[in-house]
């Protein structure tokens, strides 16, 4: 966690390291979803968005919207930021549908994240 983090949210500080497994979205999905409909995906993972999102390769032609946290400044150790996460997620077809209001530091007034839902884009039709 970064300084801008902590320093807005201290109570959010780490108290404790935890192991968990793996595991990647198209492994899972067969059997927690299957069939071939369309999908939602809401991602709050703390900077991990990109390792999530090479996970779900297999099965992101079936998204057909994404929602996920957007760091405005640098919150977490390598984590991406807007600008990153924009030009990975144009580049995957998907663009910023609605920005929805997040965290705040209340003792400056600046916006520091933000949840960004992100929709396929879709062929034109000319």
């Amino acid at each position: 966690m970064r300084p801008a983090h902590l320093s807005a949210a201290p109570e959010s500080r780490y108290v404790a390291t935890e192991t968990v497994a793996l595991e990647r979205l198209d492994d899972l999905l067969p059997a927690i979803f299957p069939g071939t409909g369309p999908i939602f995906l809401k991602m709050d993972t703390q900077g991990y968005e990109e390792q999530v999102l090479k996970g779900a390769e297999g099965i992101l032609s079936r998204v057909v919207a994404i929602q996920m946290e957007i760091s405005l400044v640098p919150l977490y150790q390598e984590a991406p930021t807007l600008i990153h996460i924009l030009t990975a997620m144009g580049e995957l077809g998907y663009y910023l549908f609605q920005v929805v209001q997040g965290f705040r530091d209340v003792a400056t007034g600046q916006l520091l994240q933000v949840d960004g839902i992100f929709v396929r884009q879709l062929p034109s039709a000319t």
